[in-house]
């Protein structure tokens, strides 16, 4: 006595089940809903810089005036 959930005869598809289609149609609705949340409310617009990018110049100050330091060297 078998009790597996298999496919009943070898030649089905497993597309002939209705609840394979089902369950497939749902994970591709939520997939469609997050990808839509993700682009109304998360994306960032166009031209705005990217999170993270002027962290560095705030700690190290704008490009022209950050210095590198090597070994046994003042500061100025």
């Amino acid at each position: 006595m078998s009790t597996s959930v298999g496919l009943d005869r070898p030649g089905e598809r497993a597309w002939s089940h209705p609840l394979v289609r089902h369950l497939s149609a749902i994970v591709a609705l939520k997939l469609l809903i997050l990808f839509l949340l993700w682009f109304l409310f998360f994306r960032l617009p166009d031209g705005v810089p990217k999170p993270g990018t002027d962290v560095h110049s705030h700690i190290a100050g704008p490009p022209g005036t950050a210095h590198n330091l090597k070994k046994n060297e003042v500061r100025p």
